[in-house]
């Protein structure tokens, strides 16, 4: 059972309990949806309560009136009596009442700081995994730049690699230029011999003869 309460009086309770003094009994903020919850709650138990005071209140006064009558007890003792019981009887059901409300406001406490608990961790996972985005996204930019290096880079080496082809062509043609300029030569350096001998081989035949 929960902490004890200041004593209802049988006037508050056929007064029907102003739902602004259930904070005071609850520990609740005001405007809370837990409150309005409660109030409406509060509001059925009330209308039971005082159905059941009135119910109470009839039955101890016909009981008390019987009583007075047979063993001489004065109205306004037996009054009391019924008020002192009434008393106690709404006393047991606010108590039981509240109870119960201080127990779900606790369960539903619970809950929320276990749904707390669930968000936290949800947002470090979110998180996380926002860090990791970012990296993955960071290293892709940088792959999408080795990747541009690398076509840069081969397009130098195809542009430098016709250039060195083209040079090739042309060192062929001045190679088959030289060859053909050697070979002029060497012939014409025989002939030259040639001539020479043959001229040597007239003069000598015409000098013994």
């Amino acid at each position: 059972m929960g902490q004890p309460f200041p004593p209802i009086s049988t006037a508050a309770a056929n007064s029907r309990l102003d739902v602004k003094d259930i904070p005071a009994y609850l520990g609740v903020p005001v405007g809370t949806k837990e409150l309005e919850q409660i109030e409406d709650h509060w509001r059925q138990e009330s209308h039971e309560l005082i159905a059941l005071v009135t119910r109470l209140r009839d039955e101890n006064l016909k009981l008390g009136s019987s009583l007075a009558d047979q063993q001489n007890y004065s109205p306004d003792i037996a009054a009391q009596a019924a008020n002192s019981e009434v008393d106690a009887a709404v006393m047991h059901r606010l108590r039981h009442v509240i109870d119960e409300l201080r127990e779900k406001l606790r369960i539903r406490d619970k809950d929320l700081g276990h749904k707390a608990t669930e968000v936290d961790n949800l947002s470090s996972q979110v998180e996380r995994l926002t860090m990791v985005g970012r990296e993955l996204r960071r290293k892709h930019r940088g792959g999408q730049v080795q990747v541009r290096n690398l076509i840069d880079e081969r397009a130098d080496f195809l542009a430098q690699l016709q250039d060195q082809q083209r040079e090739l062509v042309i060192l062929r043609q001045c190679l088959g230029l030289a060859q053909k300029e050697n070979e002029d030569l060497a012939k014409s350096h025989l002939n030259a011999a040639a001539d020479e001998q043959d001229d040597k081989n007239l003069a000598y035949v015409t000098k013994t003869t």
